[in-house]
């Protein structure tokens, strides 16, 4: 075989700098953002949540006032490794272009790998055992519920599913006698029939967010969030933009600790030659781990579908 055909042994930072477009659903960046740490493991101070609990009124003259301590909280945080590695054969790098073109793809294919598992971390921490079971004839106290639930925690008030429960939940709503005539005025104004006629997934989510009191609603792959016993779940929740350092002022959800060995790469990229084997080899390579700083942050519902 030429060796054209077979790509350079080492890191590739021009290849761990290609662009990789998220697949359609994936969310986890606006749910757990990343926050990048300097080692591989430690202790990570954040802001937990301090309950209200009234100013007082019965205070004597003279005595100070009750106080009430603000202090934060802490974890330990061990980074992990998530490695994937693609491989192309030699006799098909021709046909993708040159060994240019299968770098690319080769680079490409790993690197998403990684950033599913990303994914799949942040949507069994999102949408976990569930609070309670959903009922479409309940929906305005659940909803109420949930919200409460969440409060006091920083961020967007969203609504968060896979793609399909998202849609069953839809189904459900508008065909639910308690419910649907409200659901269906909330969606077209008219008839249950007319609000399930012509609307596309993003305004049936909308339509749906509304309907909870939530600010809106984000639609995960059903590949990762649509998986096993995630399916028929769905969360209401507060999530924040990761803004810096606001996990140690505010109380927030979660965060993807994400660990860079050389400072600046979030996922490093090694190709391999190996001609004993006929291959070249493509590791894209992460070290990160998610933590939930505070449950509050979430309610879960069960059930969709089922």
């Amino acid at each position: 075989m030429d060796d054209l055909n077979y790509t350079i042994a080492g890191l590739r930072p021009d290849l761990a700098a290609i662009e990789v477009n998220e697949p359609e659903g994936y969310i986890s960046e606006k749910l757990m953002p990343t926050l990048k740490v300097y080692q591989p493991a430690g202790i990570l101070d954040y802001h937990a949540k301090v309950a209200d609990t009234g100013a007082q009124r019965d205070r004597e003259v003279g005595a100070s006032p009750t106080s009430q301590q603000i202090a934060q909280s802490s974890l330990e945080f061990s980074c992990e490794e998530v490695i994937k590695r693609g491989a192309i054969a030699p006799k098909q790098v021709p046909i993708m272009g040159g060994i240019e073109n299968a770098d690319k793809i080769g680079a490409k294919f790993a690197k998403r790998q990684v950033m599913a598992a990303r994914e799949a971390d942040v949507a069994a921490l999102v949408l976990h055992a569930p609070n309670a079971n959903f009922s479409a004839g309940d929906v305005v106290t659940q909803a109420a519920t949930a919200r409460k639930a969440c409060k006091g925690i920083f961020g967007k008030l969203l609504l968060v599913a896979g793609q399909e429960t998202l849609a069953q939940l839809f189904m459900e709503l508008v065909t639910e006698n308690g419910s649907s005539e409200l659901f269906s005025r909330i969606v077209s104004g008219t008839s249950p029939n007319v609000a399930m006629e012509g609307l596309d997934p993003a305004a049936q989510a909308r339509a749906i967010a509304t309907l909870f009191g939530c600010q809106g609603a984000l639609a995960g792959d059903d590949e990762i969030w649509g998986k096993g016993n995630l399916a028929g779940r769905f969360a209401i929740g507060r999530f924040d933009d990761g803004e810096e350092d606001a996990h140690l002022a505010k109380p927030v959800f979660g965060r993807v600790l994400q660990y860079l060995p050389d400072g600046k790469t979030p996922i490093s990229i090694t190709s391999i030659p190996f001609p004993e084997k006929k291959n070249n080899y493509y590791d894209a390579e992460a070290h990160m781990v998610a933590k939930v700083l505070n449950s509050s942050g979430v309610y879960v519902f069960g059930g969709v579908g089922g």
